[in-house]
């Protein structure tokens, strides 16, 4: 079965081999293909990942359209840096981040527009907010949280992973949040689950020299003053673990599957598959591996 046949329609799936059938759903989740907001919401009750939502969804759920970059040459020019935020958190008034959020596109876009000369100056960065690795999670009340993620891969000139938190209110109004690095590090490619009125923040890819073989970042963000602690775990911890999907479990645990684990071999760092299930107790955050290695 090739690529092409997960386009067949999902009535055609009763024809499939079961290994086909796999590959199927594998490839197409209906979640992605969602383009209203009530289905959406069944969807996720259902237990689909809210992080698979197509950009479109995204925006009518945040309820921020797509707009040009509408700021001055100044404001670019104040704004147009990352930078980390002095307290837990800082509220970043800045326009440029603010018009990159709305616009959605790449740093040289906006570099292109301005006629920026520090295009190939890797210390020159613009701050973006096109995306991979960021996580959104949705409130009780409907607020929407997006936290971390990374702009293109380690080659590009503005390659950046970023650790703010943008906070949506659903009606086009929204706030973005800094922290400095010392409490909250670049984070991508992580899990966040909301468990009450926090939201755990495990995992991270990170940079190439800050892994750490064997451990496993966790942090939480508490979703009333948006501050965010480490959390010192112990236990069989899963490691430097990425790209995992995570979910609450009765009774509360935080269990990950899936995903790809980072471990030193020598001098090289190498990605090997995670094959195991893991849980974090949320009453005294021990790790323990909770079912056998998979087929």
């Amino acid at each position: 079965m090739n690529a092409n046949s997960a386009f067949v329609c999902l009535d055609d799936r009763d024809r499939l081999g079961r290994s086909d059938q796999k590959f199927f759903f594998d490839v197409l989740k209906v979640i992605t293909m969602a383009s209203n907001i009530e289905i959406l919401r069944m969807l996720v009750e259902a237990g689909e990942d809210l992080n698979e939502i197509n950009d479109e969804m995204r925006r009518l759920l945040t309820g921020v359209s797509h707009s040009a970059i509408q700021v001055s040459a100044e404001d670019y020019s104040v704004g147009k840096h990352p930078r980390f935020g002095k307290t837990n958190p800082e509220i970043m008034e800045i326009d440029f981040w603010k018009a990159m959020v709305c616009n959605g596109d790449s740093a040289y876009i906006a570099k292109s527009m301005f006629g920026d000369a520090d295009n190939d100056n890797r210390n020159k960065l613009v701050w973006c907010y096109q995306r991979f690795g960021r996580t959104i999670t949705q409130l009780p009340d409907g607020t929407i949280v997006e936290i971390g993620g990374e702009h293109e891969d380690y080659y590009d000139p503005d390659f950046c992973i970023y650790n703010d938190v943008v906070v949506y209110q659903g009606d086009g109004n929204f706030q973005i949040l800094g922290y400095p690095r010392e409490i909250f590090p670049p984070t991508d490619f992580h899990s966040a689950t909301l468990v009450g009125k926090y939201i755990y923040i495990i995992g991270n890819l990170g940079y190439y020299n800050e892994r750490i073989s064997g451990e496993t970042p966790v942090y939480q963000l508490h979703c009333d003053t948006f501050k965010i602690k480490k959390v010192e775990t112990t236990g069989e911890k899963p490691g430097w673990i990425s790209r995992h999907k995570a979910f609450y479990k009765e009774p509360n645990k935080i269990q990950i599957a899936g995903g790809k684990v980072c471990v030193t071999v020598g001098e090289e760092q190498e990605y090997l598959d995670n094959l195991f299930d893991y849980a974090l107790d949320l009453t005294n955050f021990n790790w323990i591996r909770v079912d056998a290695c998979r087929d």
